[in-house]
């Protein structure tokens, strides 16, 4: 939308005085929907009688699980539906590992402190492509052999 404003509404007929980002409120409005929405699911699971369990599990068999807890210690979990919700993880592109300082993940990228004039992002998912509408970034799609998306 923001490179949308800048560069194109006018060959729409809509002028637009000067747009400007402002990075700081954009990552506050930012954290404050991450927040919401992981309060809101933990509340939905809360009110519905769904233990939430944060930790690294593997099965045992078909109703039990062996849980790592990420506040530390293990334990087994039963039940007869086990919700598996493993969230992302951003992958390295082969020899380029993340420093999150040059070479960002989707996560680093979100907590960067300005934005940068020049990125190459790598990825066509949704996730890169919402990297692009910052600016005019060129994307490369790492399942494309072509090369640039």
């Amino acid at each position: 939308m923001y490179h949308q404003i800048q560069h194109d509404t006018k060959n729409r007929g809509i002028d637009v005085g000067e747009v400007k980002l402002n990075l700081a409120n954009m990552m506050k409005a930012k954290d404050t929907s991450v927040k919401g929405l992981t309060q809101g699911v933990e509340y939905l699971f809360k009110k519905n009688g769904v233990e939430y369990v944060k930790g690294s599990a593997s099965f045992r068999n078909e109703h039990e699980l062996d849980v790592k807890l990420l506040d530390g210690g293990d334990r087994v979990l039963r039940g007869k539906n086990i919700i598996i919700a493993t969230g992302s993880e951003a992958t390295p592109f082969p020899g380029l590992p993340f420093d999150e300082k040059r070479i960002v993940s989707s996560t680093g990228a979100l907590e960067l402190k300005e934005v940068p004039t020049k990125m190459v992002v790598i990825g066509g998912g949704i996730i890169g492509l919402e990297m692009v509408t910052l600016s005019s970034f060129g994307v490369v799609n790492s399942r494309d052999p072509c090369g640039a998306v």
